[in-house]
């Protein structure tokens, strides 16, 4: 599954990086959100080209809470039900994204 990102090259210009999401609980899988190459891409797995930029890793329903947009980035990290590796100034950009990207649709 990949699936392209709306409005892509303006969030690839503006971002510049790769965003991986390790969920854990239940089955653990990992998604990648490459808004660094091309124009864009959200897809299962691990990056195809490079590494993360930033990695977060929550569990499986905090996960659903973000995609649905029913829970903060920020929150959730605060909490601590968020964990961050990598660039924490592009980690507090990934929001906007988010929005951008509109809630998931499950």
């Amino acid at each position: 599954y990949q699936r392209r990102v709306h409005g892509g090259p303006g969030l690839v210009k503006m971002m510049k990086a790769v965003f991986v999401y390790v969920k854990k609980g239940g089955k653990s899988k990992t998604w990648t959100i490459d808004l660094k190459n091309g124009s864009g891409a959200i897809y299962e797995g691990k990056p195809k080209t490079g590494k993360a930029n930033v990695t977060f890793t929550l569990k499986d329903e905090h996960f659903m809470g973000l995609v649905t947009q029913k829970m903060k980035p920020q929150q959730l990290f605060m909490q601590g039900k968020l964990k961050l590796k990598g660039d924490m100034g592009k980690a507090m950009k990934f929001e906007k994204v988010l929005k951008k990207l509109g809630p998931a649709k499950l």
